[in-house]
């Protein structure tokens, strides 16, 4: 698949993945969920999707299994939406840790500015 369609398609999946999870999805285990990048393969047979969670520790992992044992009814709900592929990847569910990486990179450096400030 050419990089541009890949680009697009991703920026959608991103979006519609968004709107299912938040609006169809009615685990209770799913918590305050942010689908923040989708990695698809040009083959279009596997999306790596990334989400952010609002909660650490038990209650991330929890969200975690709760969106994979989804997968299923999403990308049924995906396809229902996205019409415009033959093939649809299946989907794997990742935590992404970088909004709290750089949140403790925010502390670092405001701690660092105030010990030279005093």
């Amino acid at each position: 698949m050419r990089p541009r369609r890949l680009f697009r398609l991703r920026e959608l999946f991103i979006e519609e993945l968004s709107n299912v999870i938040h609006d169809k999805v009615k685990d209770p285990r799913l918590g305050f969920v942010t689908v923040t990048d989708v990695e698809i393969s040009s083959d279009l047979e596997h999306a790596k999707v990334f989400v952010s969670v609002l909660e650490e520790g038990e209650v991330a992992k929890k969200t975690l299994e709760g969106l994979e044992n989804a997968a299923g009814f999403i990308r049924y709900e995906l396809k229902k939406r996205i019409k415009n592929l033959r093939t649809f990847p299946a989907l794997s569910f990742h935590l992404d840790e970088s909004l709290k990486r750089g949140s403790q990179v925010i502390e670092a450096l405001n701690k660092l500015h105030e010990d030279e400030k005093s």
